[in-house]
């Protein structure tokens, strides 16, 4: 890239001003992730919310395309330009944007300066529009590589095809033959099955297919047979499923994920897609009517959603992030008490969760011990009620059975198809069932799929002049001194010519196979302009491998709750080896052996940067940085560790082979401590002290939960507070006791040799397992109530009359939230607090049974409100004659005594005599007709009260000017 300073290389920011440009002092600096920086550069895990940018000298023109100035050129720099990506990725990406159009300058409106389709744009030069790899042999001489010349005439464009989505039957296949070939526009009637490609822009018709058909407007025409008609349907998920999750499709490469599997792996395949992904809005995505675009829509992404389904919020995930979580339905839409949208019967397991304990505050947000969440707080619902049950191809013979996913993408070669990049063969692919892994999604605890991914890349590094001259560029972007990746056409072209596959295709990586492709690369990339050794020392050929693993986040393919982690209690997760959140988890594909030479393979890239060799200064060497092998957003838990990566190396300690690695390693650092740091390297558990390392930790979350516990959770009695209840309806693990006593069991036995009897309290005796004693305790139930005065600022009614107590209460209420002061009640159940300013406070009630002395309480969030007067009645009528609107009051408050009318076309009048004036209607001209305006009226009143009228209160507020 021209221009480019190496300085800021890999640096990035928040365009707070919007204006393209780093503004210090303005616009923030963010890491890579788009978290911001503190002012020691350290990330604050607080996502920017304005654009992100890369800090480099030279932005990106998008008002014309790059011109590469020769084919020579193109080929050393181009991976896959867009006319390339028509033909790879168009495949499965519906079309439109730039596979249609030029982009524009960010900011463009396009209602005022329409895009320009590509099939009539001049383009000029050699650009990502007009040149391409050939990488399928599109002119049919047996040679891939060349730069091949794009003419949209002759091709057509990749318009958005509406019916790969809706019509059932479409043909993926088809569809993939024709635009391999350049036939774009004729690629739309061959998917969906209407006819066959005479070239790009001409078809022939089957004659099942197309009728003739008259139109009044446009006279003979033709239109599909109904035959095909009854084929398009809202929804197709088998359509959705050819692109997510069939076969080696990008969600099953991705996460495992499998569509048509049986009920046992999948609850909701009777649904469909959209029984989970329909929208909460209410927007009917049949109609474009229902979401327009702005009138001066740009073409950039924002919040509305268009035609489109709900999309959640996954890591890694860049697919218009503005839109994350943006009318989501996710698991609690359906599975709730208020069920977001049409719920299909799903049940509320929000008892059972409670029942099993999973609602009791025992867990932690922090690491300060403080108990201050639960299980279904802390988990996703997908870290227990997905495990990908079922089972993978038994042998090599065997294809695909539902059960595998990608455990690969290796990209030191072509694929069977001619892709790139290879996740398809045997030896790459990976037994899903059980086989999930775990990580951090802000505080939640989400089921993850690690997917490693193997390419060629130039360990050249230049941690203190980065950039300098004499080193190597091995991608050719005008970049030097770092690691960056081969091309991957260099890689396609450089194999084909050694005649050899990707590394993995065979099922065996060793160091001789490493060697050979690496020689191939360097005896081709020479013959592209690429310079493996500028200096002549040959010090810098550093051809290496490298894996980056990526933690993808699993919520499909759903288990019934019967094979959810914990159906068979709290020992199916805390205990010894259960493999939860522990246990080996395999990274490279099932049937793949691989090795390769300790000086083969590097990382992936460095993070955590501190004074780690504790010579004062911070980052000044590569030993001031730990290494990973994964993504650098795989973070601890938010509040742990101020979003430091953890870094994770997939390669085993000899640097010769891939890992296992321990789920563990994925969710905490190994001693939970950065260098030099205020950090104080403990997690503090919740009942069982400080934890000062991984291991330690791991081994308490393994031993936590008991026999004991297991029995009682299994019976239904997992809430915590069943048996640790401070008295109060808090938690307390001191206490062994639902009413704050402890148990004290003696057994009889029956000297016949029946059961014998317990002595027990309210837990065991009441639910049948022994004779109740004289001495359990009855259950007080405080029950506190708030209202808000409806006449006096700031004032409540606590009101505590019906709790239950058997025996009476004493009753004693604490309304320090907020500094309420007691001003009145009965003195016993009731109390009336007044609160210095308004807002929402909380208030408890203690009530003490006064025989037992058995003490519980209950807690309601009150709201002290200012008491707002009663607004002036008001009724508005308007008339228009020409571009003259009138503006009367049937209906006027007696107490207004002055008013203020916005016309909605930036003029307002004062009215100082209301009464008489509105009454006898106050008139206004407008300057611009053929058009609606919304009149705004302000009352005042003589207390002084403000009251505003919109269209929303009266439609009569709104005129249309002819």
């Amino acid at each position: 890239m021209a221009g480019f300073n190496p300085a800021l290389k890999g640096q990035y920011y928040e365009d707070v001003d919007n204006d393209s440009v780093y503004t210090a002092g303005t616009d923030i600096l963010v890491d890579s992730s788009g978290n911001r920086l503190d002012a020691n550069g350290v990330a604050t895990y607080i996502k920017a919310t304005g654009t992100v940018r890369p800090r480099t000298q030279a932005p990106v023109n998008f008002a014309a395309p790059f011109d590469f100035g020769s084919e020579a050129a193109f080929k050393q720099q181009v991976d896959l330009s867009v006319a390339g990506q028509m033909r790879d990725c168009g495949e499965c990406h519906i079309g439109g944007g730039a596979m249609e159009y030029l982009p524009v300058a960010p900011g463009t409106n396009l209602a005022a300066t329409p895009r320009q389709e590509l099939r009539t744009a001049t383009l000029t030069g050699i650009n990502a529009f007009n040149s391409f790899i050939d990488q399928y042999d599109e002119d049919n001489d047996g040679e891939l590589g060349e730069v091949l010349h794009q003419d949209y005439s002759q091709t057509g464009v990749l318009e958005m095809d509406c019916l790969m989505c809706h019509l059932e039957g479409y043909s993926w296949e088809a569809r993939k033959d024709a635009i391999r070939t350049g036939k774009f526009d004729a690629s739309r009637v061959v998917g969906a099955g209407l006819g066959e490609a005479v070239s790009g822009t001409t078809v022939t018709y089957f004659p099942d297919a197309i009728e003739p058909y008259y139109s009044s407007t446009r006279g003979w025409t033709i239109r599909m047979t109904s035959m095909v008609r009854d084929r398009i349907l809202p929804t197709v998920s088998d359509n959705c499923s050819a692109c997510h999750s069939d076969m080696h499709a990008v969600d099953w490469k991705k996460r495992g994920d499998s569509w048509n599997v049986p009920y046992e792996a999948d609850v909701h395949g009777a649904l469909g897609c959209m029984g989970c992904h329909e929208r909460t809005d209410g927007a009917d995505m049949l109609s474009t009517s229902t979401h327009p675009a702005p009138a001066n829509w740009t073409g950039q992404a924002n919040t509305a959603l268009g035609h489109d389904p709900a999309k959640g919020n996954a890591p890694y995930s860049s697919l218009w992030n503005n839109n994350d979580n943006t009318a989501a339905k996710g698991c609690a839409g359906c599975h709730s008490s208020a069920p977001v949208t049409s719920n299909y019967g799903a049940v509320d397991p929000t008892a059972r969760h409670a029942a099993l304990g999973l609602t009791s505050l025992i867990l932690q947000t922090g690491r300060d011990g403080v108990a201050n969440a639960s299980h279904i707080d802390i988990i996703d619902c997908s870290g227990c009620h997905v495990r990908k049950l079922g089972h993978g191809p038994e042998g090599a013979e065997s294809l695909y059975e539902w059960g595998t996913g990608g455990a690969m993408v290796d990209g030191t070669g072509v694929d069977a198809d001619g892709r790139l990049t290879d996740h398809e063969n045997l030896y790459v692919e990976r037994t899903m069932e059980n086989n999930l892994a775990l990580a951090w999604q802000g505080n939640k605890l989400i089921r993850t799929n690690a997917l490693t991914t193997m390419f060629w890349r130039d360990k050249d590094e230049d941690f203190v002049n980065g950039g300098a001259a004499g080193f190597v560029d091995i991608n050719a972007d005008g970049q030097t001194g770092g690691m960056d990746a081969v091309n991957p056409s260099h890689i396609r072209d450089a194999m084909a010519l050694a005649n050899l596959g990707p590394l993995t295709a065979d099922g065996i990586v060793d160091a001789t196979e490493v060697n050979a492709q690496r020689a191939a690369l360097k005896a081709y990339l020479p013959t592209v302009g690429i310079n493996l050794d500028p200096n002549g020392t040959g010090a810098q050929d550093k051809l290496k491998l490298t894996f980056m693993g990526v933690m993808f986040k699993v919520n499909h393919n759903v288990n019934p709750a019967r094979y959810a982690w914990g159906a068979g209690g709290c020992t199916d997760c805390h205990g010894p080896d259960k493999g939860f959140y522990n246990g080996a988890y395999e990274l490279k594909g099932r049937d793949l052996t691989i090795n390769f030479a300790a000086s083969d393979a590097v990382p992936l890239t460095k993070v955590n940067m501190d004074d780690y060799n504790a010579d004062g200064t911070f980052g000044n060497l590569p030993t001031d940085w730990q290494m990973t092998d994964f993504h650098p957003s795989l973070y601890a838990k938010a509040a742990q560790g101020n979003a430091r990566t953890i870094a994770l190396s997939v390669r085993n300690a000899a640097n010769t082979s891939l890992r296992p690695i321990d789920r563990s390693e994925a969710l905490w650092e190994t001693d939970f401590t950065p260098a030099n740091s205020s950090y104080d390297g403990t997690i503090i558990t919740t009942q069982d002290g400080p934890k000062a390392s991984r291991a330690e930790y791991v081994d308490y979350l393994n031993t936590r939960v008991t026999g004991s516990h297991n029995r009682h959770v299994a019976a239904g009695f997992g809430k915590c507070t069943t048996c640790h209840d401070n008295g109060a309806g808090n938690i307390d693990f001191a206490s062994i006791s639902d009413t704050g006593s402890p148990f004290a069991f003696t057994y009889t036995p029956d000297p016949l040799g029946n059961p014998g009897t317990c002595s027990a309290n309210a837990c065991h005796g009441d639910n049948g397992f022994s004779t109740s004693n004289y001495w359990v305790l009855p259950q007080v139930v405080p029950q506190l109530s708030a209202l808000s005065s409806p006449d006096t600022d700031l004032t409540v009614e606590l009101n505590a009359s019906r709790s239950f107590c058997p025996n009476g209460c004493d009753y004693d209420f604490d309304f320090s939230d907020g500094n309420g002061v007691l001003i009145g009640g009965n003195g016993t159940d009731t109390a009336v607090v007044e609160y210095p300013a308004a807002g929402s406070f909380a208030a408890v009630v203690y009530a003490t049974d006064t025989v037992t002395g058995e003490k519980r309480a209950d807690s309601v969030t009150v709201t002290a409100e200012i008491v707002e007067p009663e607004q002036a009645a008001m009724d508005f009528a308007t008339a228009v004659n020409g571009n003259v609107a009138t503006l009367t009051a049937p209906t006027l408050d007696s107490g207004v005594v002055r008013a203020y009318i916005y016309w909605g076309d930036r003029t307002r009048t004062v009215v100082t005599n209301p009464q008489v004036q509105l009454a006898g209607g106050i008139s206004h001209t407008y300057a611009r007709g053929g058009r609606s305006y919304n009149i705004i009226v302000e009352t005042i009143d003589a207390a002084h009260v403000k009251t505003s009228f919109t269209t929303t209160q009266d439609s009569d507020l709104t005129v249309t000017i002819p």
